[in-house]
């Protein structure tokens, strides 16, 4: 885009061709806000936890998406660094064997989950895209509506 002084600006990229609106700064800045964590009542939640789990990622640039995420620190009393979602499993699915729930929740990186979002993104996983649209919906819908 143009700014009035004819110089040019910046937008931010979209991450997915589904949603162009939705940009690596929306979900991490939704992330940071609604995030609450293993609370599977939580639509928002829960989608980023299936999300994380079968893409094998951990928020949308990495763990430290989650030392801004505030209401899940305050519902882990600052106790854990990442969610359990964000720990590497064998096999990598919601039923596959955390390797070490304890290191990964403090944030060691042997037992966290080395993808980032916006990497996957760029790799065309149409299934990831979906997910991950349904997430930005949830997070853009009043009362997940």
């Amino acid at each position: 885009s143009r700014a009035w002084d004819g110089e040019t600006t910046a937008r931010p990229q979209p991450v997915f061709s589904l949603c162009p609106q939705l940009t690596r700064e929306f979900f991490t800045k939704e992330l940071s806000k609604h995030y609450q964590g293993n609370n599977d009542t939580d639509v928002f939640s829960a989608t980023w936890n299936s999300v994380m789990i079968t893409f094998g990622c951990c928020g949308v640039n990495g763990p430290e998406d989650f030392k801004y995420a505030s209401v899940f620190r305050l519902l882990t009393l600052d106790s854990e660094e990442v969610p359990e979602a964000c720990c590497r499993r064998e096999p990598q699915s919601r039923d596959g064997v955390l390797l070490s729930r304890e290191e990964c929740l403090l944030g060691r990186s042997l037992f966290l989950n080395k993808q980032v979002l916006a990497v996957l993104s760029r790799q065309g996983s149409s299934s990831m895209e979906t997910w991950v649209a349904r997430a930005g919906w949830e997070a853009i819908s009043p009362q997940g509506v």
